[in-house]
């Protein structure tokens, strides 16, 4: 698969006696404390403090190649002092790994937030990377990347939100009304896919403008199906 697009890579296997390489960098990558979905503790991704992990890096080698390493870390609760690079704006749950030194790798630590069973986000390196319990040989779908795991993540948490946010609504209303609320609500969903998608297309970026312009269109349109 080629590279991820928010994925770091890791400058080593450098000869010995070339400069040393700055701290590996990820492409731009959006803050996690504003996106979906939230990071997850130990338990909910199938780990424990003390447990072992292996992350998917991608290293360049000394003649500019990338390859996919593996790279095996033990998951640690993090330190009294997190620092700042790496603390959350939003309390999130986080955890130090600490990765083994191997060969052209340094022994290395660094501050994580488990976003999924599969994905985690490196806070130190500023980017979302793949991992697996150590010793399975599980391996990503080489026609997927990070960020399209994630935004999948961000859809089904959006969904949850959503469901919860009707659950709420409808508590206490009578069967009419929940049958009226029920019909608002598809409308609403409906109309605000079809707009966006109009607007964007899939996997476009929709601004503030673009929301405001939808709910003054939808408005307009309820008053006159009214009227």
């Amino acid at each position: 698969m080629s590279g991820p697009p928010v994925g770091p890579a890791l400058p080593w296997g450098v000869p010995a006696e070339a400069e040393p390489e700055p701290e590996p960098q990820a492409e731009a990558a959006a803050e996690p404390d504003q996106l979906i979905p939230p990071a997850m503790n130990l338990e909910g991704v199938g780990l424990t403090s003390g447990g072992v992990v292996e992350v998917r890096w991608d290293v360049e080698t000394e003649d500019g190649q990338e390859s996919k390493v593996w790279w095996q870390a033990k998951v640690a609760d993090p330190p009294a002092e997190v620092p700042a690079e790496q603390q959350s704006e939003a309390p999130q749950p986080q955890f130090e790994l600490q990765y083994e030194a191997r060969e052209n790798m340094p022994a290395e630590t660094c501050i994580v937030r488990f976003i999924s069973s599969t994905l985690l986000y490196d806070c130190k390196a500023a980017g979302y990377l793949y991992w697996r319990k150590a010793g399975e040989t599980w391996e990503p779908d080489s026609s997927s990347s990070e960020e399209e795991e994630l935004e999948a993540l961000s859809m089904e948490e959006q969904d949850a939100r959503v469901a919860a946010l009707t659950d709420e609504l409808m508590d206490g209303l009578e069967p009419a009304q929940q049958a009226v609320m029920a019909s608002s609500m598809r409308d609403f969903m409906d109309s605000a896919n079809s707009f966006f998608v109009q607007h964007a297309g899939l996997g476009g970026v929709v601004d503030e403008d673009a929301v405001h312009k939808f709910l003054d269109d939808f408005k307009s349109k309820k008053r006159q199906r009214e009227e």
